[in-house]
């Protein structure tokens, strides 16, 4: 093998080690924006506070804003990094 292949399949396995890392942060996140969503909506449940006195709803829509800011900000970084 050439040196120039070594270097080529080097560079393929940082790049499918990146996006598994990529992916991996993807699934964390979208678990951690339903379990802000299930708060929120347990909250609203117990009377804390309500958005539009749904449960379920305020619990989808916040869900939702988290997922979108967490997708935002880790796009935002990754274009960062390159």
């Amino acid at each position: 093998m050439l040196f120039s292949d070594n270097v080529s399949l080097a560079h393929e396995r940082a790049i499918k080690t990146l996006a598994r890392e990529k992916n991996l942060l993807v699934k964390v996140l979208t678990f951690v924006a339903w379990i802000f969503g299930s708060l929120v909506g347990f909250m609203t449940v117990k009377g804390v506070f309500s958005f539009t006195s749904i449960p379920s709803l305020d619990s989808i829509i916040v869900a939702c804003a988290c997922y979108a800011i967490f997708s935002r900000v880790t796009r935002l970084r990754g274009v960062a990094r390159l």
